[in-house]
């Protein structure tokens, strides 16, 4: 289990590495430096970076009748076609889990997770219980990237000594208190 828990790790640090990474890229581009992150912006920038040569479009459907006996509730999915990539997201989601989403697939994306052939990953409430430890490295790999981009760990930090709250943190971010309370649980070591 420690090898496994090992590669896990490893897989998490890459996923803030290619965040930052690709956050900077945006950025260079877009000449903006403002705290939290268009994700609309990253999916068109990302689709200029990609190899596809494909927009990537983000569309909210109601995704409550697809279920699986593995997957369990569906929080979003990407998936190839001929003229676009789509990041299929829940309507059903709140606002903060349904930018948490599109964070997570664009990570998939940037992290060349997917490709013509295989151009499906779900993010689920299940990926606790998988037994298919690729699967989980992967997608732990594509939260810490959402986590990052969403909430760069630098600009939190540098706000938490401007003295802001972590309430105030997750409204200046566009997360939820909860996945801000866990951001500075990291940053801090607790």
């Amino acid at each position: 289990m420690g090898d496994f828990m090992n590669a896990v790790k490893d897989h998490i640090q890459e996923g803030l590495e290619q965040a930052v990474k690709f956050r900077s890229s945006i950025y260079k581009v877009n000449q903006k430096n403002a705290f939290g992150v268009d994700l609309n912006l990253a999916a068109e920038h990302l689709s200029r970076i990609v190899n596809f040569g494909k927009e990537i479009a983000i569309i909210e459907t109601d995704l409550s009748d697809i279920k699986d006996s593995e997957l369990g509730e569906i929080s979003g999915y990407t998936s190839f076609k001929k003229d676009r990539i789509y990041i299929i997201v829940n309507e059903n989601d709140t606002s903060y889990r349904k930018r948490f989403t599109v964070a997570h697939e664009l990570g998939h994306i940037f992290m060349g997770d997917l490709t013509e052939e295989n151009s499906c990953f779900f993010r689920s409430q299940a990926i606790k219980t998988s037994v298919n430890k690729e699967y989980i490295k992967i997608e732990q790999r594509a939260n810490a990237f959402a986590s990052e981009l969403l909430m760069p760990t630098k600009e939190v930090e540098y706000l938490i000594q401007k003295g802001f709250t972590t309430e105030k943190l997750a409204v200046i971010f566009g997360v939820s208190f909860s996945a801000m309370r866990t951001k500075v649980g990291i940053i801090f070591g607790y």
